[in-house]
């Protein structure tokens, strides 16, 4: 069951954005002219949504001269809860319901190119995110 929610998530991912408005995650950065979304849509994790887990976390990103995140790691990450229970009584952790929505979404996407000299140079980006339930 485990498995089959993180696969579900990876899939959510990638997937056409959603019509529903159960749940939201608002991304700051992207709304600054610093990225552009790729094909991964932020989609809220379902087993989050139903246990209103919200939080925030901040996105470490190695951004290459191209403007394509190379690696991307959590810095900091708060949330009202640490995981989430299943109805078979496991727990889903907010690293395995989050961290890969984070993920794959910077990834697909494009963050502006930065130069120093005229040419274009990578750099190290902070991204903060916040996860936030909205109805």
């Amino acid at each position: 069951m485990r498995r089959e929610l993180i696969v579900n998530s990876f899939r959510a991912a990638i997937a056409p954005p959603s019509t529903s408005r159960s749940a939201a995650a608002s991304v700051d950065g992207a709304h600054h002219g610093q990225f552009q979304p790729g094909l991964a849509v932020l989609e809220y994790p379902r087993a989050a949504a139903k246990e209103r887990i919200e939080g925030e976390m901040i996105l470490a990103i190695t951004v290459d001269e191209s403007g394509d995140a190379t690696r991307i790691t959590i810095s900091g990450r708060k949330f009202n809860k640490y995981f989430a229970t299943l109805s078979d009584g496991q727990h889903l952790s907010v690293e395995e319901m989050f961290d890969p929505m984070a993920i794959n979404y910077y990834r697909s996407g494009k963050f502006m190119r930065r130069y120093k000299d005229g040419k274009p140079v990578s750099y190290q980006a902070q991204v903060p995110m916040v996860w936030s339930i909205k109805e």
